[in-house]
């Protein structure tokens, strides 16, 4: 019983090992590009929300929304450059989590070891009925 759970304990690590490596990896290389083409970016529209009623006619602000000028190559260029602090951003608060994980599992692991050595010891100095009598269902379920 304690070898299986130590296994599968074991296994759960690894394979946040193997998650943290990927995060790695990706925070080392270059981020892909991810939504339209740079060519085809614009500002989006500018909307304007209000909380409650609106408190005048929409053309008092200058009418209704529009799709603003195209941007310059700058613009564009910081735009990209945005989406890739963004998309690290994300990548090394993922790392953190699974690091956080990893670091929780590990303890656990420790603290139940401790307890089934405890649980072993109390069993083997304890009087018990265990394995007296014709008993047919011996299995652990965890």
């Amino acid at each position: 019983m304690k070898r299986r759970w130590r296994k599968h304990n074991s296994r759960e690590v690894k394979e946040i090992d193997e998650m943290i490596a990927e995060v790695n990896e990706k925070l080392l290389g270059e981020v892909p590009h991810a939504g339209p083409p740079l060519s085809k970016r614009g500002r989006g529209f500018n909307w304007r929300f209000f909380t409650g009623d609106m408190p005048f006619a929409p053309y008092h602000l200058g009418g209704l929304p529009t799709k603003s000028d195209k941007l310059t190559k700058a613009q564009k260029a910081a735009l990209k450059a945005d989406d890739e602090k963004a998309q690290r951003a994300f990548w090394k608060l993922n790392l953190d989590a699974l690091k956080i994980k990893k670091q929780l599992q590990e303890e656990m692991v420790q603290k139940l070891k401790d307890q089934l050595d405890e649980l072993e010891a109390n069993a083997e100095q304890n009087k018990t009925d265990l394995g007296a009598g014709y008993a047919s269902d011996y299995k652990m379920i965890y």
